[in-house]
């Protein structure tokens, strides 16, 4: 889409699937059961049976009528195009925003890079700075990525990288309002916490003259990574690792999410490695620090291995990390940990990853009555579960956990939250959001809301402001509902944890900027947690039970 190319989206239903299904007047809409004819759809199908045979003859004779269409129309088609693309360029020739600036320097180099591939990817024309350049009074150092919005892709360029607002409309002034069918907000720099200045005055001289596009060269592509498979995109790099200092451990910075994949590549084969708590660096205290494997380790430079990969996947490492733990999980997750999906008992060192697509009342059917018990058991002796998204109201509920989902009763018009990027203030200090800026923004999708209840241990990860709304990009409605309320829980249960993450830091595998969530999550077990507590202080504070509700 937003490449000057005539397109549509459609489906065809299928009845869950590939199950046949017979169907009658009353599975119909109401207001489409006269199968009256329309433009939108000039054939109505009348009913009876349906069957996979039936989709995907649909869908063939759609294919069919699309590729005689651009037969017939092809010179139309590929003119309009053609006009689509310069008056693209003409506009943002007269108008901001004029180019994009992306510096090197971000609290995470590699998301910048892994943004830029996406939009290289989809045509956007990538050029980086030869030189030290001055835009709108501020110097960008040589290296600074910019796209020129000069080009015929650029309406795709500001649909990713601009916050979307999305309209307020009515059937009538005091109807309700109509809510978006899926996402509402996607920005790019949001997700991936990445650093992007929109250019609102034209491209200075000096930005003109030290640009330099990025080009394809014989051997870029990597034909075994999708995104790099394409040339230009394969040339994007951040800033290249490096290891500083001596010593027989290494602390790397868990902002960096090559931090983790440096984790796993090149220290989980240290049979024997234990986790002590410890430093990890800039400051931040978390669960996944040093390791003092049984096998000598000896300086950094003596491991062929461990300076290259930090090459390739960190940018800074001071001085070891974690060694092999076991991670249970719902659902499939990846990202080089391992892992095992299983609904069996899991065990007291392992990390219980719940995923957002099971709902509170299908979890149950899945995990069972004992896997429900074996699961408190496992907490109570001092594990970690961690439940992402709605995947929480299944522990609240099963776990009898002394927290609310204050939003769980609302109707659709007195909230709704669904596909867009909220902004939380997070705790850093706490272990499972080291590397969290102060304040993040986060992808909700019919996310709950928590408020504790009396009783509760622990303490919040991530909470909404007081005052104000919290959207950042997208739809928010009934904002007065999160005012307070936590978006993230390490509740205590017994010598264990509960880890409740009332967003998805892994929507769709876009959201870079809270990926270290679940990595962290995943590492949050073991000895150095069992009965313990974390965070800082006074971040939260269990309401007092007069407190007025919104």
């Amino acid at each position: 889409m937003l490449q000057n190319a005539a397109a549509f989206w459609t489906e065809t239903a299928l009845y869950r699937y590939a199950t046949p299904h017979f169907y009658s007047l009353e599975d119909f809409p109401a207001d489409t059961r006269d199968f009256r004819a329309g433009s939108l759809y000039s054939s109505p199908w009348k009913g009876g049976w349906w069957r996979l045979a039936d989709a995907v003859s649909y869908m063939e004779t759609a294919s069919i009528s699309v590729l005689d269409y651009a037969a017939k129309y092809r010179e139309e088609l590929l003119y309009n195009r053609y006009q689509a693309g310069r008056d693209a360029i003409r506009r943002y020739e007269r108008e901001p925003p004029y180019g994009y600036l992306i510096p090197q320097a971000q609290r995470d180099p590699m998301a910048a890079a892994e943004l830029l591939r996406r939009l290289a990817f989809n045509g956007i024309r990538v050029s980086e700075l030869t030189k030290d350049a001055v835009q709108e009074g501020m110097t960008y150092p040589r290296g600074t990525w910019v796209i020129p919005m000069n080009q015929e892709f650029a309406e795709l360029a500001r649909q990713v990288l601009e916050p979307q607002v999305y309209p307020d409309l009515r059937e009538s002034p005091d109807g309700p309002p109509e809510q978006p069918y899926d996402a509402a907000g996607w920005t790019l720099p949001f997700q991936m916490d990445v650093r992007v200045v929109a250019a609102q005055q034209p491209l200075s001289e000096g930005v003109r003259r030290a640009l330099a596009p990025l080009m394809a060269t014989a051997d870029s592509a990597r034909p075994d990574a999708p995104l790099e498979s394409d040339p230009v995109a394969a040339t994007i790099l951040p800033p290249p690792g490096r290891i500083t200092g001596a010593g027989a451990r290494l602390v790397i910075d868990p902002a960096e999410n090559n931090a983790f994949r440096l984790l796993n590549r090149a220290l989980l084969d240290r049979r024997g490695a234990r986790r002590p708590a410890g430093a990890l660096g800039r400051g931040v205290t978390g669960p996944w620090g040093p390791v003092r494997g049984r096998r000598r380790c000896g300086h950094p430079a003596a491991n062929r291995r461990i300076p290259e990969l930090a090459r390739q996947h960190g940018r800074r490492v001071d001085s070891l990390a974690v060694g092999p733990i076991r991670v249970s999980v719902q659902h499939h997750h990846q990202h080089r940990f391992p892992g095992r999906r299983t609904e069996d008992p899991v065990r007291r060192d392992s990390a219980g990853i719940g995923q957002p697509s099971g709902a509170a009342g299908r979890l149950p059917q899945g995990v069972g009555a004992a896997g429900v018990r074996s699961l408190e058991a496992f907490v109570r002796n001092g594990g970690t579960l961690v439940c992402l998204n709605q995947s929480a109201d299944f522990a609240i509920q099963q776990l009898h956990l002394p927290v609310k989902n204050v939003v769980a009763d609302l109707k659709p018009k007195e909230f709704f939250a669904s596909g867009s990027i909220l902004e939380v203030m997070t705790d850093p200090t706490h272990p499972v959001m080291a590397g969290m800026p102060e304040r993040a923004r986060v992808f909700v999708d019919d996310s709950p809301v928590f408020q504790t209840l009396d009783g509760f241990q622990g303490g919040a990860l991530a909470k909404y402001a007081a005052q104000g709304s919290p959207l950042a990009s997208g739809y928010l409605l009934g904002g007065k509902y999160l005012q307070g309320a936590a978006a993230a829980l390490d509740v205590r249960l017994g010598q264990g944890h509960v880890i409740l993450i009332g967003f998805r830091p892994q929507w769709w595998g876009q959201p870079f900027g809270t990926f270290r969530v679940v990595f962290n999550s995943v590492l949050f077990g073991g000895e150095q947690t069992v009965g313990k507590a974390f965070g800082a202080a006074g971040f939260w504070t269990t309401p007092a039970a007069d407190k007025p509700k919104p």
